[in-house]
């Protein structure tokens, strides 16, 4: 090693037109380079495309780049920050430029798949998350959700679809009504605050709308009321718990349920595994607000709060009756 690389450990090559790696090239637009990588890429890429010179490709290894372009463009692709989903759009379209692949797949093909392309975010158990998006609109994220966000979203594309638990607090946009896809159906608004809750193993999507209106089959549901849709379609309108917006504040609340159905939601809260050791708790009815925390807080909760023997190991709650 000389004097120059021992002097500057973390430079970042920078690669000529002729000498940017086609793997390297297929591994970005695949999402699969690893960060440096990534910047490798970007950086050459926002270096070169002022640039009349472009890169030369044998016609093979166009071919296979294109062709990359074309099977990937589809896929959800994982971004850490909102934004940058935006500039790597933008910058694969001029990658596409600078390799002179516009031949390849057609402007106007090109254009399309690159629209395609989707932002996703998801929490884990016991995760909350608050994403803000072009037009000022904001999702809250409850714990075990994920949301997928059109590339487009910001030329009016405001398509989301969901998988959990989310409160949505939309702009007004005239002409581009915000639309939310989950539990196999569609609730469109023009600019309001509600929830959505939808999670993989729900029999029921919940709409509850704290500000303005949403239409969700074929149902307009106002201001502190929800509408309940079952799986064949019908719809039952309701008046809405505070409860349901409590999770933007970082508390769950429980209002009598049973313990067996209070499960799946203490389950995502905490990331735990609760188990029923005593058949007679399944039916007891749970009440409270329960803050985030670890699942040791919650053993201690329910033992002392609810009158339960609990049997921890590791993340797995047994619950028992005291004798």
């Amino acid at each position: 090693m000389n004097q120059d690389q021992l002097s500057q450990p973390n430079r970042v090559e920078r690669f000529e037109p002729t000498r940017l790696p086609v793997p390297l090239l297929e591994k970005y637009l695949s999402d699969s380079a690893s960060a440096s990588e990534a910047e490798q890429v970007e950086l050459w890429v926002a270096e070169h495309k002022q640039s009349e010179q472009r890169y030369d490709l044998s016609q093979t290894d166009a071919a296979r780049i294109a062709r990359s372009v074309m099977l990937n463009a589809g896929k959800p692709r994982a971004s850490k920050a909102f934004m940058s989903r935006w500039m790597l759009v933008s910058a694969v379209a001029s990658l596409m430029l600078i390799l002179g692949l516009g031949w390849q797949l057609g402007e106007n093909r090109l254009e399309n798949e690159l629209g395609r392309l989707a932002s996703v975010y998801s929490t884990q158990a016991g995760q909350r998350s608050t994403i803000t998006l072009p037009d000022g609109s904001t999702v809250t994220l409850n714990v075990a959700s994920r949301i997928e966000i059109p590339a487009d979203y910001a030329a009016g594309n405001r398509t989301i679809s969901l998988d959990g638990e989310a409160m949505f607090t939309v702009n007004h946009s005239k002409g581009t009504p915000f639309v939310v896809k989950a539990g196999g159906q569609i609730a469109r608004v023009l600019g309001t605050r509600f929830v959505v809750r939808s999670y993989a193993n729900d029999k029921e999507l919940v709409v509850a709308v704290k500000e303005g209106k949403v239409e969700v089959a074929n149902t307009v549901i106002t201001p502190l009321y929800e509408g309940v849709v079952a799986q064949d379609g019908s719809i039952r309108v309701a008046a809405t718990k505070d409860a349901m917006f409590a999770f933007e504040r970082g508390v769950l609340v429980i209002d009598g349920l049973t313990l067996r159905d209070a499960i799946p939601q203490l389950n995502r809260w905490f990331n735990a595994n609760i188990q029923i050791g005593s058949n007679g708790l399944a039916s007891q009815r749970i009440v409270g607000e329960f803050k985030a925390g670890s699942v040791a807080d919650l053993a201690e909760v329910l033992a002392w709060t609810f009158d339960m023997k609990v049997d921890r190991e590791q993340d797995k709650l047994t619950l028992y009756t005291r004798e």
